[in-house]
């Protein structure tokens, strides 16, 4: 059986980690995770700027006319 800091490292997305954000509610951070979690999120980000910093992190919704 994997820990859930195994589990937490396997993620992939943010999408895959909100769906599943309760099971690491109670979990020990340590640097390792908050890397792996500050990726995810980072992911998720639309601009960059050239020092990597997020321009612009969600994009509105465009209303239809």
């Amino acid at each position: 059986m994997s820990s859930k800091k195994e589990e937490f490292l396997k993620l992939k997305t943010f999408e895959e980690f909100d769906k599943r954000r309760d099971e690491f509610d109670d979990m020990e951070w340590d640097a390792e995770l908050s890397e792996h979690f500050h990726t995810l999120l980072l992911q998720d980000a639309n601009d960059y700027d050239e020092d990597g910093l997020i321009i612009e992190a969600f994009t509105p919704k465009r209303e239809e006319n």
